[in-house]
């Protein structure tokens, strides 16, 4: 399993709705960057969850905020 899918995967588990581009308020987008990083925005989900859920993942992340408001998570995971 790719570490992309196993954080799509954890995320389900957790029951959000997981998408390759946004296009209703509460989803996560997930796709993979360059240089290894996993890409994930999400729009109207509670951040402290998400911070929780990739702090438990042993993930290391860099946020930023998008024009558009969503908030974009930069993530690169340690081995899987």
């Amino acid at each position: 399993m790719s570490k992309i899918d196993y954080l799509r995967h954890e995320m389900e588990k957790k029951g959000y709705h997981i998408t390759e581009r946004i296009s209703a308020s509460g989803e996560v987008s997930i796709r993979e960057g360059r240089g290894g990083h996993i890409i994930m925005e999400i729009e109207n989900v509670d951040r402290d969850k998400i911070k929780t859920l990739l702090n438990d993942l042993q993930c290391r992340t860099m946020i930023r905020v998008k024009d558009d408001g969503n908030i974009q998570y930069i993530i690169k995971m340690s081995s899987v």
